[in-house]
């Protein structure tokens, strides 16, 4: 059976954070091997595989927590797209026909079944306060 994929947003202010902060929860990770390659999108450009080189963090992946956090976001609309590079080459393989060979996600569990998905179905609406999301990423 496939596991779904799900997005939440869990929590969007606490008293000590301060705004324009949006922290994604990557869950899923079943191997603890490699980095996973967190990237916010405040527009459609490059979405889903190119982000601007400022808004990409790339931490090393866990079976327990994996916590990317983007600082001085702008209200606006934004997506995110999450990938776990388990091989630590740099890059999210694929196989010939272009499909992914390494577990990724979007915002908001776009998840399209030939192709990949576009900004406007990842995209939220982002209001500049402390924001965390969970992504839970699948092959």
């Amino acid at each position: 059976m496939r596991k779904s994929l799900a997005v939440f947003v869990v929590c969007c202010l606490a008293s000590h954070a301060s705004g324009e902060t949006i922290t994604v929860d990557v869950q899923g990770i079943s191997n603890p091997t490699g980095t996973i390659r967190c990237g916010l999108f405040e527009s459609p450009a490059g979405f889903p595989d190119e982000p601007t080189q400022d808004r990409v963090i790339v931490i090393p992946a866990s079976r327990d927590q994996n916590f990317c956090r983007f600082e001085a976001v702008s209200s606006g609309r934004v997506a995110l797209a999450i990938s776990h590079d388990a091989n630590n080459n740099g890059e999210l393989d694929k196989n010939f026909l272009g499909m992914p060979k390494e577990s990724w996600g979007v915002s908001r569990g776009a998840r399209p079944s030939l192709r990949p998905p576009r900004f406007d179905e990842a995209a939220l609406d982002y209001d500049g306060k402390p924001l965390e999301i969970i992504v839970e990423i699948d092959r």
